[in-house]
């Protein structure tokens, strides 16, 4: 398993609850409903996404294979666009 697939994975499964509460709101969000809340817990997914994102990236800067980071960075993000559809409306609407 690469190494992005082995931390999106961690990261899935070590938040399991939050992740549970956001895709909730996203739900409900999408009806017009619990926007502000949405918002709240989207910040937490976002600091989530960013912890891991620096975990995954640290390990390849510590193994001095830095300038493959950009594309780690790209892929991480990649799968978390698929996994949460509303990732970048968080603080939009």
């Amino acid at each position: 398993m690469i190494k992005v697939e082995k931390v999106f994975r961690d990261m899935l499964e070590q938040n399991e609850k939050l992740i549970k509460k956001f895709d909730e709101l996203s739900n409900s969000v999408k009806e017009g409903e619990y926007v502000e809340e949405f918002h709240k817990v989207g910040e937490q997914i976002l600091k989530m996404i960013s912890t891991y994102e620096n975990i995954l990236c640290g390990l390849s800067d510590r193994s001095g294979k830095g300038k493959f980071t950009q594309s780690l960075s790209k892929k991480f993000w990649e799968k978390v666009r698929n996994r949460f559809e509303l990732i970048d409306q968080i603080g939009v609407f």
